[in-house]
């Protein structure tokens, strides 16, 4: 079966994110999504809220989290416990193979609203890279070249820090079932199809500075 899924989704349990879990549930439902992936900056507090709002509106919730790196942000799936940031690229994505989990590398060429030297890491052992971030104004290309080069899974999300950006991009996915195994394992087989739906606009990045700066 074909699922849409944006695999990455911040809420207010990140520091730059401002959105209640049952807000983004519902946003994805109105959207179309079949599910998100929950991908709050070096936490996890907030999967058990997320997948028990999600089971009452039909929409999977992927376990995960955006760990932050020595040399970038690594997105991780499949994983419910903290993984300590500041480690080394390939320490990061040893800790999250252990607990089962698959390792992406986020946005992992530097432009405006992503500082990172993850690009000199694509070829340390992660299971996918992520080629489509609505975030991301000029990097999406290379990344996607880089990842057919080493023949690696693609995926695409959102970067989702308001509301409105939920669906931006997503991930087709061609899983055997809609569950968060079946989706991870179609991750990992290279089963999916990264979609650009609209980059974030400046009006976004304007609000999420403002509220950030608030919050």
């Amino acid at each position: 079966m074909k699922l849409k899924l944006d695999l990455h989704v911040h809420s207010h349990y990140s520091k730059d994110g401002f959105e209640t879990i049952q807000n983004i549930i519902l946003e994805a439902k109105r959207k179309g999504l079949d599910g998100i992936a929950l991908t709050d900056h070096n936490t996890v507090d907030g999967l058990l809220d997320a997948k028990k709002e999600g089971a009452k509106q039909n929409i999977i919730v992927i376990s995960g989290c955006e760990i932050k790196s020595k040399s970038g942000d690594i997105l991780a799936y499949g994983v419910t416990d903290v993984i300590k940031k500041g480690m080394s690229v390939k320490e990061t994505i040893n800790e999250i193979h252990k607990q089962d989990g698959i390792a992406v590398a986020a946005h992992p060429y530097p432009e405006i609203s992503h500082r990172t030297k993850m690009y000199q890491f694509l070829k340390v052992g992660f299971d996918a890279i992520e080629t489509t971030n609505a975030r991301s104004l000029l990097m999406n290309k290379k990344a996607e070249k880089m990842a057919k080069k080493l023949n690696i899974s693609q995926t695409g999300g959102s970067d989702a820090h308001s509301l409105r950006e939920i669906g931006n991009a997503y991930t087709e996915i061609d899983a055997n079932e809609k569950t968060e195994k079946s989706i991870i394992n179609a991750i990992k087989l290279g089963k999916t199809r990264p979609r650009l739906v609209k980059n974030t606009s400046i009006y976004s990045f304007i609000y999420c500075t403002i509220k950030r700066f608030l919050k």
